[in-house]
């Protein structure tokens, strides 16, 4: 085993993304110079995608190919790592070439053909035209069949996506060409069940391997035996060579091609404890969809739900409402766009009046390395991701910066919009910031677009708070770029800082010597100082209270 890859997997142990990036980074330097082909990529690219580092493996895949490797394996993983982060188009096109250098009926012929049909699914979820999403969704269920007859016993994973597909068509009366469905989708709902018997019995057959248990998960839900489908996922979850790359390609399907949800069963059951295996392989980075953000989905977070899922971390149990409340606070952050180049950072809705501004209505909240750092007032637009069942972003202009303050002090920029969402709540202010030291770890929950991606994500361990002071939060919880501008939040889902940098050799705070892993937020208290100290907040303004930040060699983290 390389040395790397035991830094790699020591680092993944403890959740320290961070250093995974550093040390991916590392490695792509030693490549760079390398004068033969490297040797020790294929189980470190494993590593990156069995704990999800899409954008480390994506880079790593690349370094690999331009060494000259001619290896599917390095290609494939870069075009899984494109439809993974939403470019299912592109990544076709890569699985297309793979899979005319392949020798037909080949495992790499099959791995290609079936990313081939991975990013057509991929693109009927994301069209809204309706001849095109009758099209994607006929061509994504014909290539998985497809491959899928070509060896039902090697090919079992084809076999039950072809199904999902078939059973989506019946759902929204798509014909599919074959098929004597008619517009009522009785010829697809009835393909959909054979596939799945037929796929069931292959299964009982074979000797155990990793893809199989998640296959057999999606064959109990598509023959509707939703306590059978609970039963095999308990043992799933609790399975500790399942990795979070399995388990989270389980939760993509049954949400996005099945459509399960946790208003109704078997959603209300598997979806929760599925995420809570993700989110144990991960240290908390949650994925959210657009359908689990829509309002009438989120509900009231304040309902009484008898319900307790044990669905976040290992050392402690949450409510629903809870759960539910966090998914209300997405629903304010926004990404900070331009667009033309994507996203750029993360804002968020806050009351003017909780910033002490004479303003009346809400704001939005970012950094100053954000707007006007990246993205310029006139350029830059706010977009809510997160308001649609259909993932439609809700789109405003910057009329005004009502007040900012410069990334080497507060880091810290208002927005006035030329509009607000409608039916969005504000995050609110908490009185203070959680005292720290005591016996129970508090905690810091961190909303926004890392990586630019549309959806909002928050992270839900490995977020204990390390210190503060008059201005600043220290805190481990995950972030990345992209992330900056995020709101971070107590245990009640209360605002208590502005995200805005993080580094692996963070100064300890009160004068301290030592450093430690940390992120960074200026706590909210300093910031409605800090527009109080400059002239009732006006707009340009900026001066900072005594304490502001000293940045020294602190990253931001957009």
């Amino acid at each position: 085993m390389s040395d790397l890859l035991t830094r790699l997997q020591a680092a993944g142990r403890s959740f320290e993304w961070v250093q995974v990036h550093t040390l991916c980074r590392e490695y792509v330097g030693q490549l760079a110079t390398a004068d033969t082909e490297p040797v020790d990529w294929k189980p470190i690219l494993r590593f990156l995608r069995e704990h999800r580092r899409d954008d480390d493996a994506a880079m790593v895949a690349d370094a690999v190919l331009a060494c000259g490797v001619d290896d599917p394996l390095a290609a494939r993983t870069l075009a899984q790592t494109l439809v993974d982060r939403g470019s299912p188009a592109t990544a076709r096109l890569l699985f297309d070439g793979l899979a005319q250098q392949a020798t037909p009926g080949g495992y790499d012929w099959s791995e290609a053909k079936g990313g081939v049909a991975r990013c057509t699914k991929d693109l009927f979820l994301a069209t809204r035209s309706g001849p095109r999403r009758a099209r994607y969704l006929a061509d994504a269920y014909a290539a998985y069949r497809r491959v899928y007859d070509a060896d039902p016993q090697l090919n079992y994973w084809h076999g039950i996506n072809a199904a999902a597909m078939a059973a989506r068509a019946a759902r929204e009366g798509i014909a599919l060409p074959g098929l004597d469905d008619g517009l009522d989708g009785g010829g697809a709902e009835a393909e959909s069940r054979r596939l799945a018997e037929g796929i069931d019995q292959t299964l009982a057959r074979l000797r155990p391997e990793p893809w199989i248990p998640p296959t057999q998960i999606e064959v109990d839900v598509a023959l509707g035996r939703d306590a059978q489908a609970l039963s095999r996922l308990e043992v799933l979850v609790a399975d500790e060579d399942q990795t979070a790359f399995q388990l989270e390609a389980l939760l993509r399907q049954l949400i996005q091609v099945w459509q399960l949800d946790v208003d109704s069963p078997p959603g209300t059951d598997l979806l929760p404890l599925l995420r809570a295996g993700v989110l144990r392989r991960t240290g908390g980075d949650v994925q959210l969809h657009p359908q689990e953000l829509a309002l009438d989905r989120v509900g009231s977070p304040a309902e009484d739900d008898p319900r307790l899922e044990k669905i976040f971390g290992r050392d402690r149990y949450v409510s629903l409402p809870w759960y539910r409340l966090g998914l209300l606070r997405c629903r304010a952050v926004a990404r900070i766009e331009l667009p033309l180049a994507g996203g750029q950072g993360t804002g968020f809705l806050i009351r003017a009046g909780d910033l002490g501004l004479a303003h009346d209505g809400p704001v939005v909240l970012t950094n100053a390395h954000v707007v006007p750092g990246v993205a310029h007032p006139d350029e830059a637009q706010v977009a809510f991701h997160a308001l649609t069942e259909d993932g439609v972003a809700t789109v405003f202009g910057i009329q005004q910066v009502l007040w900012t303050s410069p990334p080497e002090r507060l880091d810290c920029t208002v927005l006035l919009l030329d509009g607000v969402p409608e039916g969005v709540e504000p995050v609110p202010v908490a009185p203070r910031v959680p005292t720290v030291g005591g016996r129970t770890p508090q905690r810091a929950y961190v909303i926004g677009h890392p990586q630019g991606v549309e959806v909002p994500q928050f992270s839900l361990q490995d977020n204990e708070i390390l210190d503060h002071d008059d201005t600043l939060v220290h805190y481990r919880s995950p972030t990345e770029p992209g992330s900056s501008g995020s709101p971070v939040f107590d245990n009640q889902w209360r605002l208590i800082a502005l995200h805005h940098a993080g580094d692996e050799r963070m100064r300890k705070l009160h004068g301290s010597t030592g450093f430690y892993q940390a992120n960074e937020g200026i706590r909210l208290s300093a910031i409605v100082a800090g527009i109080a100290a400059d002239a009732g907040g006006a707009a340009g303004g900026g001066a900072a209270q005594r304490g502001g930040v000293q940045r020294g060699a602190r990253r931001p983290s957009r």
